[in-house]
């Protein structure tokens, strides 16, 4: 799903009640702000180039004392799929293996 196909009032009603999120990096990572009444799991992907910000990254709005979200992010390899001289986070990319990302979503 994309946040962007929704209005704002739906987004807050859509985030508020999920429990478990998984985005690639970018904007997509501030949806869990509107979970505040019950802990959200969060598992980030990092786009090559463009890390996915984690636990350890102090000035996020997910890693704010005000957050409900605990975030667990993709250990493993994601590529570009198309590599060009010029790369920038919104290049075509993919994740590298499948199989070990799908055990690591289902800890989500």
């Amino acid at each position: 799903m994309f946040g962007e196909n929704y209005t704002l009032p739906q987004k807050v009603k859509l985030f508020n009640q999920m429990h478990k999120y998984i985005s690639a990096a970018g904007a997509g990572v501030t949806n869990p702000i509107f979970v505040r009444d019950h802990p959200v799991s969060v598992g980030g992907i990092h786009t090559p180039g463009f890390p996915f910000p984690g636990p350890r990254h102090g000035r996020h709005v997910l890693t704010s004392p005000q957050s409900c979200a605990t975030i667990d992010v993709y250990p493993g390899k994601v590529v570009f799929e198309d590599p060009q001289p010029t790369k920038g986070y919104n290049h075509p990319w993919r994740i590298n293996n499948l199989v070990a990302f799908a055990k690591w979503a289902a800890t989500i």
